[in-house]
């Protein structure tokens, strides 16, 4: 069922009705903020030396909600903070298509009582859905292989759900300051990695808040690994690193701010 195909404003399932609207749940996960979530999964999976597997698609621990289908095979988990709920993030590798990955999402979660919409083109596909206890959002990409997929799954209850989507109050990174009058959009952290990830944005061109960065963070004891301008400026200190990224917002002429702090393994540090 599409979400502009609903007739009534809840989902009965379960024998309850919730009061969730399908096009509300899809419209938290168009392709801008959600381009956000996908760098953020990306990051926050182990180091290189840990996470080969994540790149096998053939092996690797078979368990979880998709373990009955022989095409999946779960490659990574971890528990996530996002602003003040909390979400399992799966990583699956599938021996399908990317369409028929989505299509096997979708009878997955309707088997279970659920309903789920899809949104996308191209080579990437992203998704919301419910059951009678969990709220589901999933991110589907198509790999070189023809013939196989990821799937990028946040499992949430109601309650972690509602909590994720109400952006914080203050500056949670600590690592880096905040840039001043901007508004804090969003906190994604993982304990496994100890990595935070928080995205905000401000009314200054991006090349204004890049120069604030470059000013400040030297005198924190982070060295730019290059010469910070366009694209992604990493900074070092020590064993840890910091990413800054500022983006234009589009007609406002302000920016789209991400920081990212993670410590690094030996591995990555080498």
């Amino acid at each position: 069922m599409a979400a502009d195909g609903l007739t009534s404003n809840h989902w009965k399932i379960a024998g309850r009705k919730l009061p969730i609207i399908g096009s509300f749940l899809l419209s938290r996960v168009r392709a801008p903020a959600f381009s956000f979530l996908l760098v953020a999964l990306l990051l926050v999976l182990p180091g290189a030396s840990q996470a080969r597997v994540f790149w096998t698609i053939a092996g690797g621990e078979t368990s979880g909600v998709l373990a009955s289908d022989a095409a999946w095979t779960r490659a990574y988990s971890a528990m996530l903070r996002i602003n003040s709920g909390r979400a399992g993030l799966e990583v699956w590798s599938a021996r399908l298509s990317l369409t028929e990955a989505v299509e096997a999402l979708r009878a997955k979660v309707r088997q279970g009582g659920g309903e789920i919409w899809f949104t996308g083109v191209g080579e990437m596909v992203w998704g919301i859905g419910c059951d009678g206890e969990r709220v589901f959002r999933f991110l589907v990409t198509a790999t070189q292989n023809p013939r196989s997929s990821l799937v990028f799954q946040l499992s949430q209850s109601f309650e972690d759900f509602t909590a994720s989507l109400t952006p914080p109050q203050e500056h949670l990174l600590k690592a880096a300051p905040a840039y001043p009058n901007s508004e804090e959009k969003s906190f994604l952290a993982s304990e496994a990695t100890r990595t935070e990830m928080a995205t905000s944005t401000a009314g200054s061109p991006p090349a204004d808040v890049k120069n604030f960065y470059a000013e400040r963070l030297p005198g924190g004891g982070w060295a730019p690994v290059f010469q910070p301008g366009k694209g992604l400026d990493v900074y070092l200190r020590g064993n840890e690193v910091i990413l800054v990224s500022a983006e234009s917002a589009g007609d406002s002429g302000g920016s789209v701010i991400m920081l990212l702090h993670k410590p690094l393994t030996s591995a990555e540090h080498n």
